[in-house]
């Protein structure tokens, strides 16, 4: 009796695995899977968020060096919407800071900040750009 322990054993070995080992691997597998599929999807989700904040600053900076070159430099807000669907708001205000101070006969600060929004679930967003513009006295007042 001796010997026949052994030789089962041996056989039991070389007939592969058992419906529970296999069941073990599976449920292992589909766990590693989930999660890779959780970390590939969020890559995408940052990537498509990068590229669309890229975008934005591409445009908002655009809009910003317009101000005051190709369009006129006007106080108050403006706004519009590019033709790829993100919106874009302009506002014009007397800058209050350090170069206020000092008196101004021919040209005078101008603080202009430029926003550019995108609609995206579950949130919109937004990036805005600023810069100090000097400009004529007569040409940030209103007309």
């Amino acid at each position: 009796m001796s010997r026949r322990q052994p030789d089962k054993t041996r056989r039991r070995a070389r007939n592969g695995f058992t419906l529970l080992e296999v069941l073990v691997a599976f449920v292992i597998l589909g766990i590693t899977l989930v999660a890779l599929y959780g970390q590939f999807f969020t890559g995408l989700r940052a990537v498509r968020t990068s590229d669309a904040v890229a975008a934005a600053v591409g445009l908002a900076r655009s809009k910003l060096e317009a101000v005051g070159v190709s369009e006129p430099l006007r106080f108050g807000e403006t706004a519009g919407r590019f033709d790829n669907g993100y919106q874009w708001r302009t506002a014009v205000t007397p800058y209050k800071g350090a170069l206020a101070l000092g008196r101004y006969d021919v040209v005078a600060p101008y603080q202009v900040a430029v926003t550019v929004s995108w609609p995206d679930s579950p949130r919109a967003r937004s990036v805005t750009l600023s810069a100090i513009r000097l400009a004529p006295q007569s040409q940030g007042r209103r007309q």
